[in-house]
């Protein structure tokens, strides 16, 4: 620093002054006093060091020696003028503090601008929200908070009640789907009944009068293991009948 900027710090300190924190711009009470009363950030900053100067200066133990007007005359005021728009964040996060309102967040501004501040991807936050809204009643909205502020980094564990109802939900559908595959199966198998009388129908007679050799050449034309059905010879009659059917140009997908 040159001998002229020394000179320049040295007069600005010499007067009476007020510590005050290099954060407190971001302070989530500040961010809320600012939104509550349609204030830019910087303006409530302001007026806090006005306030506290002031205070500084005339007050003892925060209390005036007097309740005389004049006493207050000079402490700062908020002047009735028009004052820019507050700095909002863009629409998309706005979106997601309105999200945070309807789930019961009671700060959800706070949520968002510290959700911001520490560089949470709006896709990240709104995935956050996603995954709290699929489990309405697994926690309160409190959990949701504390994750987009990055207090916590894990969900905690779901409320009992909701742990109860969604193994109670687990098993019901379990049950649904069992039933389900059984009536598939059912009908299925009453499609391949009904497949194979109609087969029975058109070309049992044919096979009924086949010698044993003439047999033998449809399982070999096939690809039929007649020795594998020698205990079974229903299935091996199944089987000889869907390639006659297939032979003759019929459909043989049951």
């Amino acid at each position: 620093m040159g001998r002229h900027g020394i000179l320049i710090l040295s007069v600005l300190m010499a007067g009476d002054w007020i510590p005050m924190r290099c954060d407190i711009r971001d302070d989530p009470e500040v961010i809320a006093i600012a939104e509550a009363c349609s204030l830019d950030f910087y303006a409530v900053v302001g007026r806090f060091h006005h306030l506290w100067s002031w205070s500084n200066l005339h007050l003892e133990n925060g209390h005036a020696d007097s309740h005389a007007t004049s006493v207050t005359k000079s402490a700062p005021k908020v002047q009735k003028r028009t004052m820019p728009p507050p700095t909002r964040p863009p629409d998309e996060w706005r979106e997601v503090k309105e999200d945070l309102r309807k789930l019961g967040v009671a700060k959800a501004a706070v949520a968002v601008e510290a959700a911001r501040k520490r560089g949470l991807a709006i896709d990240d936050a709104n995935g956050l929200i996603a995954h709290f809204r699929a489990r309405r009643g697994a926690w309160q909205p409190g959990a949701l908070y504390r994750m987009l502020t990055g207090e916590v980094s894990e969900w905690p564990e779901p409320a009992e009640d909701y742990s109860h109802e969604r193994r109670r939900e687990e098993e019901g559908n379990k049950w649904k789907q069992k039933r389900a595959a059984n009536a598939r199966r059912r009908a299925q198998k009453k499609a391949e009944v009904a497949v194979q009388e109609k087969r029975e129908k058109l070309h049992g007679n044919r096979l009924d009068g086949m010698t044993d050799e003439q047999r033998q050449e449809v399982a070999v034309r096939a690809g039929i293991d007649r020795q594998m059905y020698r205990h079974n010879p229903e299935l091996e009659r199944i089987e000889m009948l869907e390639a006659l059917a297939e032979w003759n140009g019929e459909d043989t997908s049951s």
